[in-house]
């Protein structure tokens, strides 16, 4: 079964979407509709990021095995995401939630961060609205490119992160967790 999560969702998440391979597919209207149009499944589980949170509340809703709803924006949310590996005593990245450009220009006064930065939208996907600003006119243009949009998630970006910029490999490890038992993907 297929629960779609939104009808918002960018089409560059639907292209990846193939309805044809599910012998059910169910449009979210409220959790209590949609938990009872699935209500004889065995597992939830999210099929992209768009769907993340859903998950987590079917999962739940249902009864069955998931992720705890308390650490949902931990998987979506960037700025969470680097609070919780700083929390776990490892090295993170110097970041700034922010909602206007002034938020920028007074941790570029006060020192908290120094050009240059990297500005996203924090519940975005992937490198969406992600811009490198090397002079406060790539600031500006930057959070006029994040501010009021809609994001590929289907929400409109009204916060976005202003975080140091580090050099360097980048390495990207998914992973599944249950039980105790760590696969990589």
């Amino acid at each position: 079964i297929a629960v779609k999560s939104s009808d918002l969702v960018s089409q560059q998440i639907m292209d990846t979407y193939r309805p044809e391979l599910y012998n059910q597919v169910v449009t979210h209207t409220t959790v209590e509709e949609t938990a009872e149009q699935i209500a004889h499944v065995h597992a939830v589980f999210a099929g992209s990021e768009a769907g993340v949170q859903l998950a987590d509340v079917l999962a739940a809703k249902l009864g069955l095995r998931g992720n705890d709803l308390a650490t949902s924006a931990h998987r979506r949310e960037k700025d969470i995401m680097q609070e919780i590996v700083s929390e776990h005593g490892l090295r993170s990245i110097k970041q700034i939630k922010c909602n206007d450009a002034r938020t920028v220009f007074d941790a570029l006064e006060a020192g908290d961060l120094e050009l240059p930065i990297v500005l996203k939208p924090i519940d975005s996907a992937g490198t969406e609205g992600v811009s490198l600003c090397n002079s406060i006119e790539d600031v500006n243009a930057a959070v006029s490119a994040i501010l009021g949009v809609r994001n590929v998630m289907g929400c409109e970006n009204k916060r976005f992160l202003a975080q140091e910029y580090i050099q360097g490999m980048e390495y990207v490890v998914d992973a599944v967790s249950i039980d105790g038992q760590h696969k990589l993907v």
